[in-house]
């Protein structure tokens, strides 16, 4: 969590230690005198501590104790300063919730490091071709470092095999079987190989802080350039943070990009020094290099020649050399040229299909050679049960890499193979005919948006079928199949027959935000919906103002009346026993679009609807409003269909209550009560200046943190940066070497009673790194997955100690380890 962070500050200044104060002070005997309860103070933000303390002072019966904390000062800080002496204030207003401040600080500050605007990992130092070095280029498979220290000992991973209560993630990485295929928008894997492919995953990372997102590196095939921040792309799309930008110097690179429209170009010195094609003559010598990024696959790239461009041929500025590292590729592709101190191949040697456009030329160059990417060659590792040995090749690569969908022999016999069905983790492969021959598909191919089988079937969601003995009284009719056939009276009975007669609209469906009845009358008169009784919410396509209401009786009558179809819901719906997800239907023809894809300046609907109701659409066709903007900047109508498209988790278990109806918590309005015992001191902070969410704003220089106003005394102010654990600078500019750690905790004793887990990170000496500590309600968090950081006492860390984590749980005064 971003708020668990911490200010980097000036050595020399103190900033917890300070004479003024922006606001009333108040000792604890004072605040027991006017009967200022600790969940008060918590209303008023008060420091959790501080709260706690304030507890155990009025419960104390020692006048030791109470004597010690009577003089114990509560600030009561004027919106919005806050913290001791209310010297703190963040950027946003006051009024904005914290999930909505993060949010709109993400848009709204640019990432500042170095000349290239990308985070760096300082903690392997190599020479390297590009900015700097991210973590996500480590183990990847492609040599980034000069020297290659990025990818020394990766073949442990490649030849790792895991439990049989394990599955195993593409990269090596080994992750409860449990954790297979559970929740699509949290991958546990590091290279996200546990979940199906999501079209939108990255473009929904690019604001996202969470977990989920800041964990991982880029899912192998098409999308697996990393930009450093969290984006990754195919590398003929330039990355969003500019770090594949041709440097402003590189002016042959420059005149050549103009010439050819990449998407790394500078178009505003493409429109001042290279308004036609003679710039390339001007700029550039007789063979030279178009420097766009590290290299295609870490180390090819390409040589053009200097003569006249014709673009009229059917080969449009193509290289004429591809140039690579010869001692990967020595089996298949041995070089014929040494140009510019590298080993080269003429464009017509490669035997590509006709490419026309370089684009296409870059795609066809990258499926060729990927079968030089690194991987353990050594004899003694090609020996290994776990490994293939590539046909005539000294190459080897994992089992677990055939028929996966990716080439990584020389000659594609990884994807021919024809004994898939025998390989030891057929458990976790889809079978299926593929060229009406039966193979075993690597888990990387279902649902990955492409037909890999005949008939199509690994497209299809994973259904799976439970046999228990009992189910849960609101999973009957559920829309999802928990019990096996049972033939009754000589007819297979599951807990999803019969449904015509089951009561859909009953205490257990009532108001989740999921229509349990066709037409949606489990959910009318739910909050937040205002529309009359037996209406539902609807944006008319003629009137996308605002909100209207639509009679419950136009609902679910397989005409859709509303825009996005809400009113006709069983159409576009993800659905799994644990989540459920609806999808924006759009008008003609017949389409069901994500959310993601809404008010992004690009008509994903034919007619238009998708982007008709959006008032202000970003500039950017890869932003999104539903996932990169807060509710705040958003209309009533960009937030109902934003919110109709959220994906929501289901509970395993529902209670029994005699109200039907959600109860609606009403807080306390902390300044109300506040008035009534104590006379507030108002301070005007007009010398601070929130700034508000603007969707174009893209000013500041935290990075990834949250940027904190200090006050220094009279009008002075200063700006420091929280934060998040995964970063640190000044600026958070740095990656953190931590420990990512992700726990789902099962007990078999009394599911009422409360357990606190301590989680210990541990060098070999037995000495403490860092903690954190997990209190867990089992018949809350069965299924609750809690990510953790854990962070060491050093940066860097001490290399010569090993580490390991430690998990101590306590009950009632007992402990188990």
């Amino acid at each position: 969590m971003v708020g668990s962070g911490k200010i980097r500050s000036d050595p020399a200044s103190d900033l917890l230690t300070w004479d003024g104060i922006r606001g009333a002070t108040f000792t604890f005997a004072d605040l027991k005198a006017k009967n200022i309860s600790s969940q008060q103070l918590l209303q008023w933000s008060a420091p959790v501590d501080t709260a706690e303390r304030y507890q155990i002072f009025l419960d104390s019966v020692s006048n030791s104790y109470s004597a010690f904390e009577n003089g114990t000062l509560f600030y009561n800080c004027t919106p919005p300063w806050f913290g001791p002496y209310c010297r703190f204030t963040f950027y946003q207003s006051a009024n904005t919730s914290s999930n909505d401040m993060i949010k709109a600080l993400l848009i709204a500050f640019s990432v500042l490091v170095k000349s290239v605007g990308v985070t760096c990992y300082e903690h392997l130092k190599c020479q390297i071709s590009f900015s700097c070095l991210s973590w996500h280029n480590i183990c990847d498979r492609k040599v980034d470092c000069l020297d290659g220290s990025d990818e020394m000992d990766c073949w442990q991973l490649e030849i790792n095999e895991c439990n049989e209560n394990e599955y195993r993630c593409h990269n090596g990485q080994c992750i409860p079987q449990e954790f297979f295929h559970d929740i699509p928008l949290n991958p546990d894997c590091l290279d996200q190989t546990d979940e199906p492919m999501r079209l939108d995953f990255q473009a929904n990372c690019q604001h996202d802080p969470a977990f989920r997102c800041e964990e991982h590196t880029c899912r192998p095939g098409v999308y697996d350039f990393p930009c450093g921040d969290r984006e990754c792309t195919s590398e003929t799309y330039s990355c969003r943070n500019g770090r594949d930008k041709i440097l402003p110097d590189d002016y042959c690179s420059n005149a050549a990009a103009c010439s050819i429209n990449l998407s790394q170009m500078n178009e505003t010195w493409c429109e001042e020094f290279c308004t036609n094609i003679n710039c390339i003559e001007k700029y550039c010598g007789s063979l030279y290099e178009i420097h766009t990024g590290p290299g295609l696959l870490g180390h090819v790239h390409f040589l053009f020649t200097n003569e006249e461009v014709l673009f009229e041929s059917e080969t449009k500025f193509l290289p004429d050399y591809v140039c690579y590292d010869e001692k990967l590729c020595i089996d298949f592709l041995p070089g014929k040229v040494s140009l510019n101190g590298s080993t080269c191949r003429h464009r017509d040697e490669l035997q590509l299909d006709t490419p026309h456009v370089y684009l296409e030329f870059l795609i066809q160059v990258k499926r060729l050679f990927r079968g030089c990417l690194v991987m353990a060659n050594n004899t003694h590792y090609c020996n290994h049960p776990s490994m293939y040995q590539c046909e005539k090749t000294s190459k080897c690569i994992s089992k677990h890499r055939l028929i996966d969908g990716i080439q990584d022999c020389p000659f594609n016999d990884d994807e021919t193979f024809n004994q898939s069905c025998s390989l030891n983790n057929t458990h976790y492969r889809f079978p299926c005919s593929v060229d009406k021959t039966k193979m075993c598909i690597s888990p990387l191919l279902i649902e990955d948006n492409k037909n890999d089988c005949d008939n199509e079937e690994d497209e299809y969601p994973t259904k799976v079928i439970l046999s228990e003995n009992q189910i849960n009284f609101q999973t009957i009719c559920d829309n999802n199949e928990q019990l096996l056939p049972i033939l009754i009276d000589e007819q297979y009975e599951t807990d999803e027959t019969s449904c015509d007669f089951w009561e859909c609209n009953n205490t257990y469906t009532r108001c989740d935000k999921f229509w349990h009845c066709k037409d949606g009358a489990d959910e009318v008169n739910c909050s937040p919906s205002t529309c009359p009784e037996f209406q539902h919410s609807c944006v008319f396509p003629n009137d996308t103002s605002k909100i209207s209401c639509l009679p419950i009786n136009l609902a679910g009558d397989d005409i859709a009346h509303c825009l996005g179809a809400t009113d006709e819901r069983s159409g576009c719906v993800n659905f799994s026993p644990e989540y459920y997800e609806y999808k924006f239907g759009c008008q003609n023809p017949k389409l069901c679009i994500y959310s993601a894809l809404l008010c992004n300046n690009k008509s994903d609907c034919l007619l238009h609807d998708d982007e008709i109701f959006c008032a202000n659409p970003p500039d950017d066709e890869f932003d999104s409003l539903c996932f990169f903007y807060p509710s705040d900047s958003r209309t009533e109508v960009e937030n109902f269909l934003c919110e109709f498209g959220d994906q929501q988790r289901r509970p395993k278990s529902l209670y029994f209550i005699l109200s039907d109806m959600p109860i609606e918590y009403q807080e306390m309005s902390p300044s109300a009560v506040l008035s009534q015992s104590i006379a507030q001191t108002r301070i005007e902070s007009n010398e601070i200046h929130s700034i508000k969410t603007n969707r174009n704003n893209n000013s500041g220089s935290c990075n990834r943190g949250i940027p904190v106003m200090v006050w220094m005394g009279e009008e002075t102010n200063t700006f420091y940066c929280l934060c998040p654990q995964s970063y640190y600078g000044d600026l958070c500019q740095y990656q953190n070497q931590r420990v990512s750690l992700t726990v789902q905790i099962r007990v078999t004793m009394d599911w009422r009673s409360l357990l606190t887990f301590l989680i210990l990170l541990i060098d070999d000496e037995m000495n403490t790194e860092s903690h954190d500590i997990i209190e867990y309600f089992p018949i809350r968090d069965c299924d609750t997955k809690f990510n953790i950081y854990l962070l060491y006492s050093t940066r860097p860390k001490d290399i010569s100690k090993n580490y390991s984590i430690r998990i101590d749980a306590f009950t009632h005064g007992k402990i188990f380890e």
